[in-house]
């Protein structure tokens, strides 16, 4: 038995051709099915599309953030060294201009009043006004400065 659209079909092309067109009505409906799968399958992409773009967008939003925070960190800490480097250059024009003023005294008075600046084990700064003689490395014999400390003078 054919269903109705077959019947219609048949009466249109009448009894000479039955077959011919039974099948090409089949192969278009297949063709017709194909298509709508493909359609589909394609919609189906462009959603995972869709939250793939929406997904690299967040991303990029996160990682645009992250890169402003550590903008600004970088200028804080830029801000941070200016300010160290221009405590260091004061602390060290008060260190040369108390060896001006103490070598003025007197050349071996200048070595045993100098301020000196150490980096100890832990990297911190301390400051050392204790006689050079005590320094071992700075002063040589019959307590005068040694090669080394009158080349940093």
């Amino acid at each position: 038995m054919l269903s109705q659209p077959n019947r219609d079909i048949l009466r249109e092309v009448g009894p000479h051709e039955p077959m011919d067109s039974i099948v090409r009505f089949a192969e278009s409906q297949k063709s017709l099915m194909d298509t709508k799968t493909k359609l589909k399958e394609a919609e189906s992409q462009e959603k995972a599309l869709k939250i793939k773009l929406t997904t690299a967008k967040d991303s990029a939003k996160a990682l645009q953030e992250e890169i402003n925070h550590l903008n600004k960190e970088f200028v804080l800490i830029k801000v941070n060294a200016k300010k160290v480097e221009e405590k260091l250059k004061t602390d060290l024009e008060e260190a040369e201009a108390k060896i001006l003023k103490t070598h003025e005294a007197g050349p071996n008075k200048a070595f045993h009043l100098v301020k000196y600046f150490f980096k100890d084990a832990n990297t911190s700064f301390f400051d050392v006004d204790k006689d050079v003689t005590q320094q071992g490395e700075l002063v040589g014999e019959n307590n005068m400065p040694t090669k080394e400390v009158l080349d940093l003078a």
